[in-house]
């Protein structure tokens, strides 16, 4: 597998100032203090890049505009916070680390980045999968079913909140060629609201309990 190169939105001046990429800039990555340069062009959003190609955090992905549009909700000083080896996406005002995941992970890095930063919570981009996220709302509570579900979560210990899902019920009706009623998804829409899993289990479908939770609400208990 080839190294990637790493790109990050904040870099350090020779003073250990926090910059942007700017055209003409200098500054060094503020895990492994080699050289980074600006990338300034007209389509994708202005960031640094490695001069050689390296993995200084292998905890590293790749970002994208759902990232991007979350650390914006932190002050510039809470985003992209260097702890040791590792880079942490956001850092709430209570010192505890928001984990941003877009792309699948597996159960060990799981359990080695929260061994690592301890006080920690998981902020899971939903978009990739929400048609398969299945929450049933009734008087009593609030229920799940995550169909095709990335099993690697059920590893995580730390609190897990998924942004995007699908809303719903389940309805028993006949679905050709089949002759009996099945259970069917039927959808009412889509949230574009956090989910915050309170329990969570495997039996034929990954499924639990949880609590919705508007996003302006989250980012001013998990951020502040």
């Amino acid at each position: 597998m080839q190294p990637r190169r790493l790109l990050v939105k904040y870099a350090l001046t020779r003073e250990d100032r926090r910059i942007l990429a700017t055209p003409g800039a200098q500054a060094q990555c503020p895990i492994c203090r080699e050289r980074v340069m600006p990338k300034c062009g007209e389509i994708k959003t202005w960031h640094w890049a490695h001069e050689a190609v390296r993995d200084c955090d292998p905890w590293y992905e790749p970002e994208t505009e759902w990232h991007r549009s979350w650390k914006a909700h932190a002050p510039e000083e809470r985003v992209e916070v260097t702890m040791g080896p590792h880079r942490a996406d956001i850092v709430g005002s209570d010192g505890g680390v928001i984990e941003l995941q877009h792309s699948s992970i597996g159960p060990d890095e799981i359990r080695d980045r929260e061994a690592f930063y301890g006080r920690m919570v998981w902020l899971i981009d939903g978009s990739p999968f929400a048609e398969n996220l299945r929450v049933t709302i009734d008087a009593r509570q609030c229920r799940f079913v995550w169909a095709h579900a990335r099993p690697s979560w059920l590893a995580a210990a730390a609190p897990k909140f998924v942004h995007g899902f699908s809303l719903g019920r389940y309805v028993r009706k006949v679905v050709p060629p089949m002759p009996r009623p099945q259970w069917v998804w039927c959808e009412s829409g889509r949230s574009d609201a956090i989910l915050q899993i309170r329990s969570i289990e495997a039996k034929r479908y990954v499924q639990g309990v949880g609590r919705i939770i508007e996003i302006e609400r989250f980012v001013e208990r998990m951020i502040g």
